[in-house]
């Protein structure tokens, strides 16, 4: 199962990645109603550099439809600064939830 989930991850890193118009942005629109929570979802299980290729994928995906996160923004930031505290040795994992937290406050403004 580790392959297909990498395999997915990296698919919808590489999608997000490369949209850089509203235009481009909005034919993923709806598949990011799924993406989004699946990728919390997973990041709360994972450990090691899953959860880095997760990080990344959900740090990429985010402003695709912030208004996503709007809705359960406080359940996200909650749910990130428990995975900042949980992972607070490792620091390329806590940089990527700090990457991830950035890109919201970006959303934000």
């Amino acid at each position: 199962a580790a392959p297909v989930m990498i395999g997915a991850m990296k698919g919808v890193y590489a999608m997000c990645a490369e949209l850089e118009t509203p235009e481009e942005k909005q034919v993923l629109r709806q598949p990011m109603e799924l993406f989004i929570p699946s990728l919390l979802n997973l990041a709360g299980s994972l450990e090691g550099d899953l959860l880095m290729l997760c990080l990344d994928s959900l740090r990429v995906c985010l402003p695709v439809r912030p208004d996503i996160v709007a809705l359960e923004a406080d359940k996200v930031n909650k749910f990130l600064v428990e995975l900042f505290v949980k992972h607070a040795s490792d620091t390329f994992i806590v940089s990527q939830v700090n990457e991830v937290l950035m890109t919201l406050a970006e959303i934000a403004e």
